[in-house]
């Protein structure tokens, strides 16, 4: 397995992980809040201002160790280079994160122009975000393995 489907899982596994969390959160911590008719702006807005760079946080620090433990297991440096495929890859999972987060975006607001309790459109919002992480994600691996 190579080094960038390795980096690939690790994301994935984090995404999952930081959702996991995020739900227990939202649901556990405050079920008052997470599905309330009459929604609290400044709890959606300290969650979803919350979340966002928690998975920079998380993605930067699973980037530093995964290359500290790929490069003592392994001996070798991992991202060294990149070549015409790593850009395409880039390209292409970029445009697949981007498309999934978008279509989110135009349901979380579809259910806004229908008069849906607002809580939803949070929710839809944010389930986008953690979907469009993992969309780039398993493009990079899926793009990795076709290796077009």
């Amino acid at each position: 397995m190579s080094y960038q489907e390795k980096r690939s899982i690790v994301y994935m596994v984090s995404t999952l992980l930081i959702s996991a969390f995020y739900y227990i959160y939202i649901f556990r911590l405050h079920p008052e809040k997470g599905l309330d008719p009459t929604p609290d702006f400044q709890f959606w807005g300290i969650a979803i201002l919350l979340i966002v760079p928690t998975m920079l946080l998380v993605n930067f620090l699973n980037h530093l160790f995964f290359n500290i433990v790929n490069t003592i297991a392994t001996k070798e440096k991992g991202d060294s280079f990149s070549d015409e495929l790593d850009k395409l890859v880039a390209f292409r999972a970029d445009r697949n994160a981007y498309s999934t987060f978008m279509f989110g975006f135009l349901i979380a607001m579809g259910t806004q122009a229908l008069g849906m309790v607002a809580y939803l459109m949070f929710h839809i919002l944010i389930v986008s975000l953690l979907a469009a992480s993992l969309m780039w994600s398993s493009s990079h691996l899926y793009f990795y393995r076709r290796g077009f």
